[in-house]
């Protein structure tokens, strides 16, 4: 009679003879295995998969049972495709249950951020975490009446610069302001409300950054590659006179840009 095995996407095994005979030390039964354990952690590590789509690792684990004597069936489970491309944050940001260290409580509330540049990744988001807390509960033998309640709260979209605007008012600032003083930054997951004014694409918006930093501090923190305090650190130590000067001159020169184009504009029409 032939022994059956199922070859799952996520494993966590140990491979051992079956004809082992019971009087075998366990000294040296791992001398024995050690070998081919040390093999199978440095295969398996070596090749990393992401979650749900553990293709080489379930044949191989598939290949090793067969060689135990087992049957094994593939093919069953289905990988997760990803067709699309993106990436996200998510932050827990409390965990509360329960009022006193020895009462086990009949709720826990977990509260999370999610971020993401994409609506798309957003609703990947949603679902995977769905997925994920109702599927650990059904593991752990959780009843029905007592599973995971999921509750998503839309906030804003984020928050996104119109490129022509940003490149027009980018020219002004780095004849202004110089060149050097006018630098690209790549899209950040932080969490930002301004992209609310842009009303879903309807207007254009530009956001920018103002530096704050002493200039001494930044030039030794390009040195040694050591960041300088966030601004919502308590460290944050802005230097006053030349940012609020370097603000006001940076608003002023978009502003008055923006508005002779209007102007230049309806001259063109008369």
């Amino acid at each position: 009679m032939k022994k059956t095995g199922w070859a799952l996407p996520l494993v966590v095994f140990l491979f051992l003879s079956p004809s082992l005979a019971a009087t075998t030390t366990l000294d040296s039964l791992i001398e024995k295995e050690l070998p081919a354990v040390v093999a199978a952690y440095q295969l398996l590590h070596a090749a990393p998969e992401l979650s749900g789509q553990e293709e080489k690792t379930s044949a191989y684990l598939a290949t090793e049972l067969r060689a135990l004597g087992y049957e094994v069936t593939e093919g069953i489970g289905k990988y997760r495709m990803r067709p699309w491309k993106g990436y996200g944050v998510v932050t827990v940001g409390s965990i509360h249950g329960g009022s006193s260290h020895n009462i086990i409580p009949d709720e826990v509330r977990l509260e999370l951020t999610i971020r993401s540049l994409d609506k798309k990744v957003r609703d990947k988001i949603f679902q995977a975490i769905e997925r994920i807390a109702k599927g650990v509960a059904q593991m752990a033998g959780v009843p029905e009446d007592r599973a995971p309640i999921v509750k998503f709260r839309l906030g804003l979209p984020a928050t996104y610069n119109h490129p022509e605007l940003s490149e027009s008012i980018a020219g002004v600032w780095k004849k202004e302001l110089g060149e050097e003083n006018v630098l690209l930054r790549k899209p950040v997951m932080g969490s930002e409300d301004f992209g609310a004014w842009g009303l879903g694409g309807q207007i254009p918006v530009f956001m920018f950054w103002l530096g704050a930093a002493d200039p001494e501090q930044l030039k030794t923190s390009r040195q040694t590659g050591l960041g300088l305090p966030a601004t919502h650190s308590p460290q944050f130590a802005p230097v006053p006179e030349p940012t609020i000067r370097t603000g006001v001159k940076a608003m002023a020169t978009a502003v008055l840009d923006l508005l002779k184009k209007p102007a230049a504009a309806e001259k063109k029409t008369q």
